[in-house]
């Protein structure tokens, strides 16, 4: 079963496929969607631009 859902970031820009039917947490963004899984999918191929949290990019810097 594929539920519609959508892509969001939490806090520590760590992004999250989350589904349509539950609200995002506080501290998140909605940043696709709703959609499908292979579109969101997609959506992540073409965005992801790396995995590491924001407090350990900023410590880095």
């Amino acid at each position: 079963m594929d539920l519609p859902g959508c892509r969001a970031r939490d806090a520590e820009d760590q992004p999250a496929r989350w589904p349509s039917f539950a609200g995002i947490p506080a501290g998140w963004r909605a940043m696709y969607g709703p959609a499908g899984r292979a579109a969101c999918l997609g959506y992540v191929e073409v965005h992801r631009t790396g995995l590491t949290p924001r407090s350990a990019r900023v410590a880095m810097a």
